[in-house]
């Protein structure tokens, strides 16, 4: 009796140490949360609760054409207890779901990773909480409206295709209003309001 007592409380004992050393798994999708601090800058993350290399998503990435004057994938992950960014290619794991930056413990950038790359709409905002940007991102690349400010107030306003702005993009500047003509990421046209109308109703 006394033999399996022991083994029993040595099975209990084995399986609460391995529960106390998973790490924390959020609403089931696999992804790991972390933090790491920089100075008096902290970062909440996900990772993906597996580790590789991007041999798949380069594979992924070479049958997809990228236009020329784009900006290249930045892929962000996590390896040997620290935060990697590399263009085109990533070791370890890679950052998965909400991204949260601090400084002094005032949010500063919010945003969702994707296996590796920026996904989804990003907020930036200055130390007083003011709003400093929003971008749409689309697998790494910006893609989608986007608004930039100043003092919290809206400066430039337009949309990102592939990395590069593209079309009409509205500019402020004290107390005037103008728009530009985008084509990969080159001004080619400054618009009247006259012209920017015409654009609108197409």
């Amino acid at each position: 009796m006394k033999g399996s007592y022991l083994i029993f409380f040595s099975v209990l004992l084995g399986l609460s140490l391995l529960v106390r050393c998973q790490p924390l798994l959020t609403d089931g999708s696999g992804e790991l949360r972390q933090s790491k601090s920089y100075g008096d800058t902290l970062m909440v993350f996900g990772i993906a609760s597996f580790s590789a290399s991007s041999n798949d998503f380069l594979a992924k990435r070479k049958e997809t054409k990228i236009p020329k004057n784009s900006e290249f994938k930045i892929f962000h992950s996590f390896r040997v207890g620290n935060l990697q960014k590399n263009q085109g290619s990533y070791t370890g794991k890679p950052l998965q779901g909400l991204f949260e930056k601090f400084y002094r413990k005032k949010l500063i950038e919010k945003g969702r990773f994707e296996q590796g790359l920026k996904d989804g709409i990003w907020h930036q905002w200055e130390l007083n909480g003011t709003l400093k940007s929003i971008v749409t991102f689309k697998k790494g690349l910006k893609n989608g409206n986007y608004s930039f400010y100043e003092n919290g107030v809206i400066v430039e306003s337009g949309s990102f295709k592939n990395g590069m702005k593209q079309g009409l993009a509205q500019i402020s500047a004290r107390d005037s209003t103008y728009y530009l003509m985008y084509k990969n990421n080159v001004v080619v046209d400054t618009v009247s309001n006259k012209k920017r109308n015409f654009f609108k109703k197409k």
